[in-house]
């Protein structure tokens, strides 16, 4: 995770002189954002020399520590090396640095370092006697130092010695500031094709980032925001929804998360400007006290959203060539929830196009509201759905998907007879249901007790109903969570009852 690392030490290391005193742990001024990021996986840094509150600073330093997954290498290191963990009174610079298929952390801070590991001179890397992988290296006059792995080490000095002096910048107030960008590693082209819909998505958008930014400043309370960039205004779009989906359980009035925890959220901020995407959060003591740890804070940190490996897995490309979209077609997402399909297929059909999220539940409408206002989609429409009736405007659509809901329609020969008269002569019709190979024999009732149901189910009710089934693929999702894929098309002739 770490390129940023080589041009930030040399900020503060340059032809063996350092300046603590002018020293800070902001990007230097002549370097871009996007050179610091090329250098390094990434750099991170702590200074809470002039905060007040230096209990809170520790607090969201030891969050931001957990979210990224430093905890436990910081702690080897700093007992190979016999030196105390960072307190609210010291200058700390982490970074981590990609040297082929593995990374090292480099720790550069300022105090005290036991003489008996520098008999050396300034800028000699020596071995931690008795330590296990690491080393030590003494900047200037010995105020600071730098340790960590021995080849990121050299590579830094080298690199530090090359490139002269660089002045550093100031923000007041900004006490932590962090750039990184996650690893990626392991997701493969292929990975991304079954994600993309018009060659985009949120996982390819992931790879594009152009840097990942935190920074917090302190007073009564802690000041917080991150901030990722990716290429252009579509990644932006997709990076904004995908972290409104992220926040969003945290705001419903039902969450159970303490007060604390929802009082933070619920006042968190999303701002889109170009490329960069931006939230921005107000923690109190007691807010940070109640998230210590939190899974939350890792997601959030790796951009982990839920939402990128769930496009891969549910293989939305093949979903979306399946429904055969085109620009400006209407199509409905059946069951939507809080419209990770729709706000996809939003983007197939664009913005002459139309997309209907249907669902029985207020609070999963709420939030689907609530996202496309803030983004916004305009060409995206949330029903309020009956259990036998979608409420789709009669003969409009040209496609409908249901994903992992149709199992859950207790009314579904009302349902299909709705769905039938909302598409137009040959529209599509889609559904994604899980199904347990050995329970398939088995009753309805059964089945879906378990929240299943057998492919050949599907399709005779969808037979029964007046569709023609036109592909059936029972290994659509062969996981764990093993679904079955079912198209299905309402004739080009009428010949139902009703004549619709």
């Amino acid at each position: 995770m770490f390129r940023i690392l080589i041009w930030l030490i040399a900020s503060l290391f340059l032809a063996r002189n350092i300046y603590p005193a002018e020293a800070s742990c902001h990007l230097p001024a002549n370097i871009s954002s996007q050179r610091v990021v090329q250098e390094a996986n990434a750099v991170l840094c702590f200074d809470g020399r002039s905060v007040e509150n230096g209990g809170l600073f520790s607090r969201l330093q030891d969050e931001i520590f957990f979210g990224l997954d430093l905890t436990d290498p910081l702690d080897r290191i700093l007992r190979n090396a016999g030196l105390s963990p960072p307190d609210s009174d010291s200058r700390l610079i982490i970074v981590k640095h990609g040297i082929g298929d593995r990374s090292e952390i480099v720790v550069i801070s300022e105090g005290d370092v036991p003489s008996a590991l520098f008999a050396s001179q300034p800028g000699e890397i020596r071995d931690v006697p008795g330590s296990e992988g690491t080393s030590l290296l003494r900047l200037g006059d010995g105020s600071w130092f730098a340790v960590g792995g021995r080849t990121a080490l050299e590579l830094l000095t080298a690199q530090a010695i090359r490139s002269g002096r660089l002045e550093t910048v100031s923000a007041s107030g900004t006490a932590i500031w962090g750039h990184y960008i996650p690893d990626r590693a392991g997701v493969s082209e292929q990975d991304l094709a079954r994600a993309d819909i018009r060659g985009r998505s949120l996982s390819r958008s992931l790879t594009r980032l152009e840097s990942v930014s935190l920074a917090a400043s302190f007073s009564e309370n802690a000041e917080f925001s991150f901030a990722v960039a990716g290429q252009d205004g579509e990644d932006s779009k997709i990076l904004a929804i995908a972290m409104h989906s992220f926040f969003d359980p945290f705001r419903d009035p039902s969450n159970s998360a303490p007060s604390a925890v929802r009082e933070a959220t619920q006042g968190a901020q999303i701002d889109v400007d170009g490329n960069r995407v931006e939230l921005s959060m107000t923690f109190s003591m007691q807010a940070l006290d109640a998230l210590r740890h939190n899974q939350a804070s890792r997601r959030l940190l790796s951009l982990d959203w839920g939402g990128a490996s769930r496009e891969r897995r549910e293989r939305l490309s093949d979903i979306v060539d399946r429904l055969d979209l085109t620009g400006g077609e209407r199509v409905a997402d059946i069951g939507s929830g809080a419209g990770f399909h729709s706000v996809r297929l939003a983007r197939a059909v664009g913005g002459d196009g139309r997309v209907y999220s249907v669902d029985i539940q207020d609070s999963v409408l709420d939030r689907l509201r609530r996202l496309a206002s803030a983004i916004p989609l305009e060409n995206l429409e949330v029903i309020h759905g009956a259990t036998d009736d979608p409420n789709l405007p009669p003969g409009q659509l040209d496609a409908a998907l249901i994903v992992n809901a149709y199992h859950e329609m207790t009314e579904f020969p009302a349902m299909l007879e709705h769905i039938r008269q909302a598409l137009k002569p040959g529209g599509r019709f889609v559904l994604v249901e899980p199904f347990e190979p050995s329970s398939r024999n088995d009753p309805r009732d059964a089945q879906v007790k378990k929240h299943r149901i057998a492919p050949e189910l599907v399709e005779t009710e969808l037979t029964e109903a007046g569709f023609e089934v036109i592909e059936r693929d029972d290994d659509f999702m062969p996981d764990e969570s093993r679904s079955s894929l079912i198209v299905a098309r309402k004739p080009l002739q009428n010949h139902d009852r009703a004549g619709n």
